[in-house]
């Protein structure tokens, strides 16, 4: 039997329990003891015991089946025991704001224990072998704690010599009971988000009234809100009234606790009974299964179109006003991408405040989907531009390692594009055909001063667009007409000398599928699939194709699933999404009718808008059960019966003679007699 196998004792054997998972450590052959270690996940004190058995028993219980080789040989000690089958590794790198890996506090437990590991044999056999470990963790720098160091060796040694066994307890975080009397006067969860952090009473305190009130109330088939409603009516004694605001709100006339959110509510019924089983109670058998989800010049060397791109960025001297509110937004970087033999401009692309490779990234996707194409991303209507032909990706690459250079997406590209020529930072003469291309205006001396655009950020890249296809028919690239170019007769624009190029067989665009450029160029991202869509922040995004698949249908109710996806960075119109290994374009679901600029979203502006209407839900919460609660309780002041009240009595109702009687008392027939 080796070091670290894992016994069970399925009957118990001797002082060996059945309800324990023993750990094989060695047979000594002087003492005659079989050594065996078990390991427990409690609070404090030591987790680490030796146990010793008569080897002679050992083998007995071996050979008669008392004592077993467990079927799970489980890889981590038990307190990590939720870790188990994760890939530890990649949970650490993909952690947030992380001061320091995992892996690297194992490695530091590790070297605690490793002058032990020449030792091992003599600690085995000995007697009492903590009596050897805590003389090393004496004797150490620094000095260790001995009962955590004994763990440490003992979970290495028994676990396969691995030192994920070494992994700190973290995952274990969070994981208590927060039933025990000492949080009785704790907030959990999320505080209050118009309120404050400390606003409102724990929930723990109110745990047997709301089991009494849940319970009173089940039996009437009414909805959840509404059992927190009547719930606080007749349990608290609460009431609604209108703030300084003019919003509704909870309170209790003598200013007792209550319970002040329905989620504090149902949590504490939920510890109660689980949620399947009170929705079985609230809504019946037939109406779960329904909802049931389914299981399941450089220009001399180079003479065709597109055989090289220079890359650069110019900033826009004016700024964008904010879409919504006063102010300004950051400064435009427009990044481009010129043919060098025609000086065409086969892409743009846009970012905020800087040459970032989102810019270069853009420009390349929209070289590789041509201009009108990109336009329509932008809400451009076809026939907005001037004509334009050229798309494609050239097989030669020069960038001018910027502030945030093409050199920070070139590992991405290579296997594209074979970079050969990267210029200095500030020299825009190396790039002509692009640094002379750049909008310029006059500079006034004078005070510092700054110009802000009556257009928004979408507008701006619009107008940027539009600029470029422009270009390709304004300027003059007379210099490049030479030779065969000059006799063609046409004119010295860059669209022209294109055409002529192209319809000459000289064009070195290498031409890609859109759903490539999509893959190759814009940022990945992860997005959720749940409630009939797929989720970008608080924004829902489908097509036809989907909705009318069964892909929703299949999600069980609350699941959610990660899929990956691709956007524009400055443009949430449209999302890209991989399902079943095919990308999907998909457009907003919207429940109110909004313009295109609307849908035109930044991430940052998404995220803003979800900011504000989490904080407006908060209040209307809030302000709807104290309405509420206020409307059901001056109704039942002034009429004299309960909002809700019904008796349940079986079978169908009959008509009666006073019901006919009082329908012809309440309901008199006009008269059919003429006027006089």
């Amino acid at each position: 039997m080796n070091l670290g196998q894992q016994l069970l004792v399925p009957n118990g054997f001797l002082n060996l329990k059945a309800s324990q998972r023993y750990y094989f450590l060695k047979n000594n052959g002087t003492s005659g003891l079989t050594a065996l270690a078990t390991f427990s996940d409690q609070e404090s004190g030591r987790r680490i015991r030796i146990h010793h058995i008569p080897t002679c028993d050992f083998r007995k219980g071996v050979d008669g089946g008392g004592i077993v080789l467990a079927t799970a040989q489980l890889t981590l000690p038990p307190w990590l025991s939720r870790a188990e089958g994760m890939e530890l590794y990649a949970v650490d790198l993909a952690r947030i704001k992380k001061k320091m890996l995992h892996k690297s506090r194992a490695e530091q437990r590790f070297g605690y224990i490793e002058d032990l590991l020449p030792r091992l044999s003599e600690i085995l056999l000995a007697e009492n072998p903590f009596l050897i470990i805590n003389e090393h963790a004496k004797n150490i720098t620094p000095k260790q704690n001995r009962t955590r160091l004994a763990e440490w060796f003992f979970s290495y040694i028994c676990h396969s010599f691995q030192i994920e066994a070494l992994w700190p307890e973290y995952t274990n975080t969070g994981i208590y009971d927060k039933a025990n009397e000492k949080y009785k006067d704790t907030h959990f969860g999320r505080h209050s988000v118009d309120k404050g952090k400390d606003y409102g009473w724990p929930s723990a305190m109110f745990t047997d009234q709301i089991i009494e009130a849940v319970n009173s109330f089940l039996g009437k088939k009414w909805t959840k809100h509404k059992i927190y409603i009547e719930s606080l009516k007749e349990y608290w004694g609460c009431r609604g009234r209108m703030n300084e605001r003019g919003d509704w709100e909870m309170y209790h006339p003598e200013g007792k606790p209550f319970p002040d959110t329905e989620g504090k509510f149902w949590y504490r019924w939920h510890q109660h009974l689980d949620i399947r089983s009170t929705n079985l109670l609230l809504y019946g058998e037939h109406h779960m299964r329904s909802k049931a989800g389914t299981k399941g010049p450089y220009s001399q060397n180079v003479s065709s179109l597109l055989s090289k791109l220079e890359v650069d960025a110019y900033f826009l001297k004016e700024r964008p006003r904010l879409t919504h509110g006063d102010g300004n937004s950051l400064r435009l970087c427009v990044a481009r991408g010129v043919c060098i033999s025609s000086k065409y401009a086969v892409g743009v692309g846009f970012s905020l405040e800087g040459e970032s490779a989102y810019a270069y990234q853009m420009m390349l996707f929209c070289a590789a989907i041509g201009l009108d194409a990109f336009a329509l991303l932008w809400g451009l209507e076809k026939g907005t531009l001037l004509d334009g032909f050229v798309k494609g990706l050239p097989s030669h690459l020069i960038s001018d390692r910027g502030k945030a250079p093409v050199s920070a997406i070139v590992n991405s590209l290579q296997n594209q594009f074979p970079i050969r020529e990267m210029t200095e930072t500030y020299s825009g003469q190396s790039k002509p055909s692009v640094e002379s291309g750049h909008p310029r205006e006059r500079d006034i001396e004078g005070p510092p001063e700054y110009f802000v655009s009556d257009k928004d950020i979408v507008q701006l890249i619009q107008r940027e667009i539009c600029r470029a296809a422009k270009d390709n028919h304004v300027r003059n690239v007379g210099s490049q007409m030479l030779g065969a170019r000059a006799f063609a007769e046409t004119v010295c624009s860059p669209y022209a000398l294109a055409k002529w190029l192209d319809a000459e067989g000289l064009n070195d665009a290498i031409q890609i599928h859109f759903d490539t450029a999509v893959r190759s160029f814009l940022p990945k991202s992860s997005y959720d699939l749940r409630d009939g869509g797929i989720w970008v922040g608080e924004r829902c995004y489908s097509n036809t194709e989907l909705d009318e698949s069964s892909l929703y249908a299949s999600l069980s109710p609350g699941q959610t699933i990660k899929v990956s996806g691709y956007h524009l960075p400055l443009n949430l119109m449209y999302v890209w999404v991989e399902i079943s290994g095919r990308l999907r374009q998909l457009k907003p679901k919207l429940s109110v009718r909004l313009g295109e600029r609307e849908q035109m979203l930044t991430m940052e502006e998404l995220e803003r808008e979800a900011k504000i209407k989490q904080e407006l839900a908060s209040e209307q919460r809030r302000s709807a059960a104290g309405a509420e609660l206020e409307a059901r309780k001056r109704y039942e002041e002034n009429a004299g019966a309960s909002w809700g009240e019904t008796d349940r009595k079986p079978g169908r109702p009959r008509k009666s003679p006073e019901a006919a009687v009082e329908k012809r008392v309440l309901s008199p027939k006009p008269s059919r007699k003429k006027a006089a």
